[in-house]
């Protein structure tokens, strides 16, 4: 956040495209996410989980999770947003009017997270297939963060 982040920033000068980092405890990117969303708010990061997953509830409370919540400036919009009743994908016009809703927009730079990564998953396959560019994933998800960074 205060080391990386400024460094890529400075050196191009705020002309970036994509950042590739490779994944150990999640902090280089959480880092890199939440300065360039500082720097460029047409970052976006979205957590894919239902809101009970999100609250951590009993039932659909995730195993390695202490704690419900996500971090500070992320967008919810819950994975099953992308599909109707059955399982069929929603027609792209319904999706994209939800997404403009919540802010979430083909112009920005998407990262999509969850628990553990099956849910951000389908998101980011959904996200691509509406034609969304830059969409990343987070790798490890909540879990990895809550385990490296979270007290």
């Amino acid at each position: 956040y205060d080391g990386t982040a400024p460094e890529i920033w400075e050196q191009t000068g705020g002309n970036l495209d994509a950042v590739v980092s490779t994944m150990g405890t999640t902090g280089t990117l959480m880092g890199l996410s939440r300065r360039f969303r500082e720097l460029n708010p047409e970052v976006e990061i979205v957590d894919v989980r239902s809101v009970a997953q999100y609250l951590n509830l009993p039932g659909k409370k995730h195993r390695k999770l202490k704690r419900g919540g996500h971090l500070k400036g992320m967008v919810t919009f819950p994975a099953r947003g992308f599909y109707k009743e059955g399982g069929f994908l929603r027609s792209p016009e319904e999706t994209m009017f939800l997404l403009r809703e919540r802010g979430i927009t083909p112009d920005k730079t998407i990262v999509v997270t969850c628990n553990s990564g099956q849910h951000a998953a389908a998101a980011y396959a959904a996200l691509k297939y509406l034609g969304f560019k830059d969409v990343r994933l987070h790798n490890g998800a909540m879990v990895a963060y809550e385990r490296n960074f979270a007290s």
